[in-house]
């Protein structure tokens, strides 16, 4: 039976226009997956970390204390206090480090050594 519908026009494209197109393909999948991963939080909730200092060890209940430790971010001195568990702290040898978000350095946590990295619990 012969064909009732016209044929229809085949898109003629050169070689380097079938490169060029190429090209533009995968730009504009590149800026979207950009534009994509920008719009999503990123990081950690507490992803700057420093020494601090231990400044007091209070009494133990239960084999938590209560720990405070003295940090610097920029200028500014600050203390946090936070229970921690006591056999840690003394086996890992009575280090400290802090966890903060660098627009909001008052909201800090205490990690021990051992513990996770600050923002990935």
């Amino acid at each position: 039976m012969p064909r009732t519908s016209p044929a229809r026009p085949r898109i003629q494209l050169t070689r380097s226009q079938q490169i060029a197109a190429l090209v533009a393909v995968v730009l504009i999948a590149y800026l979207a997956s950009q534009w994509w991963h920008g719009r999503q939080p990123s990081g950690p909730a507490r992803p700057a970390m420093t020494t601090g200092t231990v400044v007091k060890l209070g009494p133990a209940k239960d084999g938590v204390a209560e720990l405070t430790v003295r940090y610097r971010v920029g200028s500014d001195i600050r203390e946090v206090t936070k229970p921690v568990d006591l056999a840690a702290f003394d086996a890992q040898g009575k280090v400290a480090w802090v966890c903060y978000r660098p627009g909001d350095a008052g909201n800090a946590a205490i990690r021990l050594p051992e513990d996770e990295l600050c923002g990935q619990r």
